[in-house]
């Protein structure tokens, strides 16, 4: 009897864990030598077909031509904001003035029409 659960458990725990991880590994080279059978035949109709010179690839024809467009120049600016904090005393007590630069513009806009 313990013979018998202990075959059990070995079968439910190794053999069919380990069955379905090979018959995966088949079904995965299976599957790749269908996905990649067509690129073996063109090679080899492409070196049977071309004999010992080599098989030149077709330049593709750009959809943009080079000259469309027109060349923008960027310039690195830096930005600086300053502060300045001045504190007077008067007879009411200590006002607090603070004044800050405007930033500078790095880029300006125009429409192109």
């Amino acid at each position: 009897m313990f013979g018998f659960i202990l075959l059990c458990i070995f079968i439910a725990f190794i053999v069919i864990p380990l069955g379905k991880a090979i018959w995966r590994g088949y079904q995965l080279q299976r599957n790749w030598r269908r996905a990649t059978e067509g690129f073996r035949e063109a090679y080899r109709r492409n070196t049977s077909s071309a004999g010992n010179n080599q098989a030149t690839p077709r330049r593709k024809k750009k959809k943009i031509d080079p000259n469309v467009g027109e060349y923008v120049a960027f310039e690195e600016i830096k930005v600086e904001t300053t502060t300045y904090t001045a504190t007077e005393s008067g007879p009411e007590g200590t006002t607090t003035t603070t004044y800050t630069e405007s930033q500078i513009e790095d880029a300006v806009w125009e429409e192109i029409k």
